[in-house]
């Protein structure tokens, strides 16, 4: 780490639970106090850091015009931030104006080790918009690690000071230490966290910044190596002086393990979207043949809503823009449109380095999963038909039109039944817990489960016949009702000329067939007209008796 190298030295499990600060630092001589007592808490200790800025060419800003822009700066840090800043600027020919900070690397900084943090910043033209542009990146001397490629645009000369000092805001990231977990929740100690800022935009540790876990780890001879805890972030959700307190989003059941072999402690350093594109590239397991075809989604930690990224080309691959999101996203690859197979949270712009992530392709589950697909949308069409010819029924039975309705019914029950879907669902779930016994690997995963849970359902709801039921009993009773209804009017009818006393007449057709027409015939002979009776005598009567 120093000029010399670090010294050998042998960890004790005491010195493994002392503050990072102890722990790093102790194979640092640049750390130890002249005096040989030991430092201050690490809560009151400020960061000791090394600016170098360097302004290119072709933004036209000379010496005397980059020495203004550093003495504002230095005002502003005394009256934003102040005490948890112990800031020295590099002169322009310091080593440091030669690093590029899209390309360094760790081991460029070993020179600084006095330092806790060192910056390299540039100002150059800004090729994406007017104006100039800060670009810059972080190394933390303790924990060895460099941060993101920051940018930070800077449309008018005059805001240039502002704008460096946002620019420095964006580039710090705290060190903690991890004391321990409650309720599910991580809590830190963070370094200067007791120092008290010149203004809140100081503050060392604030709610929602979020902190990248490690792994400090005691080697056998001597030193420590630091393990990044994979796939695992920690989120402020409140902070009280130096103490914080910080969600755990990971992609692993037990980030935090206890099982290490070696003596261990916990740290952390903070972490922000950066300017570099994500790249990463997915393999199926175990061959490592691309995983190609899949849709990427992400979405906010907890219950955020997913947002589709894209999917993977030939390769595997997918390159994700800067500034997609702005924390931390839990990505999910997805197959067959439902099925995740890998879920895991990362920072937006994190590092330029492509990641290659192994995913299990479930070939089995996705199979299921299509089939149950395949059957839900029969189902579907079903339950849409089924609508359609209820709402006839309906129609009919209102009106009365008992022919029309026993015909809805008769087309109702041409439709396949309702035990067949029924089955065939059972059989896949039985074919897959089979061939799942069989391979020992997961078959039926949460994901198929929920949607076979979720075709039954439809299944039972949709697919009920009792409303069918109810519309052939009231057709039945609809039936007789009609029948007695026309007997009781036959009966109320008055009797027609002709007919014999108490003999009801039956009722005449709605519409009578017109009768046949006979044939024209003959003019037959007029009959001969009847003899006509005398007429009575007057006064008496035309009856004979």
């Amino acid at each position: 780490m120093g000029r010399q190298g670090p010294r050998n030295f042998t960890m004790t499990r005491a010195a493994l639970t002392a503050p990072l600060f102890m722990l790093l630092w102790t194979a640092l001589e640049p750390s130890l106090r002249a005096d040989g007592a030991p430092p201050q808490p690490i809560e009151r200790q400020p960061y000791k850091i090394a600016l170098s800025l360097w302004c290119a060419p072709e933004s036209r800003i000379d010496d005397p015009s980059r020495d203004r822009l550093v003495r504002e700066w230095q005002i502003l840090l005394r009256r934003f931030v102040g005490a948890p800043w112990n800031v020295v600027v590099e002169p322009p020919t310091s080593p440091l104006a030669l690093l590029d900070p899209d390309s360094v690397k760790g081991e460029a900084f070993a020179r600084w080790s006095n330092y806790d943090k060192v910056w390299i910043a540039r100002l150059q033209p800004d090729p994406d918009g007017q104006g100039l542009v800060f670009v810059g990146r972080e190394y933390d001397v303790a924990t060895r690690r460099l941060g993101s490629l920051l940018k930070r645009p800077v449309v008018d000369w005059e805001d240039a000071p502002r704008e460096l000092l946002a620019f420095s805001l964006d580039l710090f990231s705290p060190t903690a230490i991890i004391t321990g977990q409650e309720g599910g929740r991580a809590i830190m100690n963070v370094r200067g966290g007791a120092l008290e800022p010149a203004s809140p935009r100081g503050e060392v540790v604030s709610k929602g910044m979020v902190f990248l876990p490690l792994r400090l780890v005691s080697l056998a001879k001597g030193g420590v190596q630091i393990l990044r805890i994979p796939f695992t972030y920690l989120q402020v959700e409140s902070a009280s002086g130096p103490t914080a307190r910080c969600a755990i989003v990971s992609a692993l059941s037990d980030p935090f393990t206890k099982r290490i072999a070696r003596p261990n402690s916990l740290a952390a350093i903070a972490i922000k979207p950066g300017a570099s594109p994500l790249r990463l590239r997915f393999t199926c397991k175990p061959d490592g043949a691309p995983a190609s075809g899949y849709i990427l989604t992400a979405r906010p930690p907890g219950q955020g809503e997913p947002q589709e990224l894209g999917s993977t080309d030939r390769s595997g691959r997918i390159t994700l823009r800067p500034g997609f999101a702005s924390s931390i996203v839990v990505m999910r690859l997805i197959a067959g449109r439902v099925e995740p197979l890998v879920e895991f949270p990362i920072m937006p712009g994190e590092s330029g380095d492509e990641r290659v992530i192994p995913v299990d392709p479930l070939p089995l589950t996705i199979a299921l999963e299509a089939r149950v697909d395949a059957l839900r949308d029969q189902v579907v069409d079903l339950v849409a038909l089924r609508a359609r010819l209820e709402a006839r029924m309906k129609a009919r039975l209102e009106g009365e039109d008992w022919d029309g309705l026993a015909e809805a019914i008769e087309e109702f029950k041409t439709l396949s039944p309702r035990d067949k879907f029924a089955e065939t669902l059972a059989k896949l779930k039985d074919e897959a817990a089979h061939d799942q016994a069989e391979t020992k690997k997961a078959v039926l995963t949460r994901t198929a489960q929920a949607e076979i849970a979720d075709l039954q359902s439809l299944i039972d709801r949709y697919l009920d016949d009792d409303m069918f039921k109810a519309y052939v009993d009231a057709l039945e009773r609809g039936r007789g009702l009609a029948g007695k209804k026309a007997t009781t009017k036959a009966a109320a009818r008055p009797a027609q000329p002709g007919s014999a006393p108490g003999q009801a007449v039956a009722p005449a057709p709605a519409v009578a067939a017109p009768a046949p027409q006979p044939a024209p015939a003959q003019p037959a002979a007029p009959a001969p007209a009847p003899a006509r009776r005398p007429a009575p005598p007057k006064g008496e009567s035309a009856v004979p008796f």
